[in-house]
């Protein structure tokens, strides 16, 4: 694991297939490393993805509790938003990398000059009109309950805050419903809704 001082969140900056595998099998979702070909595909697929790098020089490795908290208050690791975190629009995120940075944002890592070991990502597949689906938020294990999770939902639910719908899906696992409910979501039977899924485990 890499280490971690502050986190730098970055809007539409795809991984390489391989630390974005790495990172989906450290979370043991199998339904996508298990068939190769849809980590080339996710994210050319989603309508807004932002990644989570770890930098600076704080080990993630061993007690999480203690590798975490560097900023007081800030429910985690200070963060780093590069310039093009939360754009309207394609355009100004990819113009963005042109726009120059500060160099106290950008680390290296893992052999990766100005990005740090990929620890989280949010992706969204929307229409952008009237519905939008948070398909995946995944954070490495070594640096849950840091604010990372949290601070990547936070800025998809502001991104389709215009959004009449906004949804996921996840496991039925108390703490994990405690977290999305603490993020403002609330479940279908408290709306008094019901939902409805068909899943194909064979592909």
């Amino acid at each position: 694991m890499a280490q971690v001082e502050y986190v730098e969140y970055q809007v539409g900056a795809a991984p390489d297939v391989g630390e974005l595998t790495e990172l989906y099998a450290s979370v043991g979702w199998s339904g996508y490393t298990d068939h190769p070909e849809k980590m080339n595909a996710i994210l050319a697929g989603s309508s807004w993805f932002m990644t989570a790098r770890a930098c600076g020089d704080r080990s993630l490795g061993e007690s999480t509790a203690d590798n975490c908290s560097v900023d007081a208050g800030s429910g985690g690791a200070r963060s780093a938003v590069v310039s093009q975190e939360l754009q309207e629009n394609e355009e100004s995120a990819k113009g963005a990398s042109s726009q120059g940075e500060d160099p106290s944002q950008t680390c290296s890592t893992s052999g990766r000059a100005g990005a740090g070991e990929l620890i989280g990502l949010v992706r969204v597949v929307s229409d952008n009109c009237s519905v939008a689906l948070v398909q995946d938020l995944l954070v490495a294990p070594a640096i849950h309950r840091c604010g990372v999770g949290s601070h990547l939902l936070m800025a998809a639910m502001d991104r389709y805050a215009v959004i009449r719908q906004l949804m996921l899906i996840t496991d039925d696992d108390p703490a994990t419903a405690a977290f999305y409910r603490s993020c403002g979501l609330r479940s279908l039977d408290q709306t008094h809704g019901i939902g409805f899924i068909r899943y194909n485990f064979a592909s």
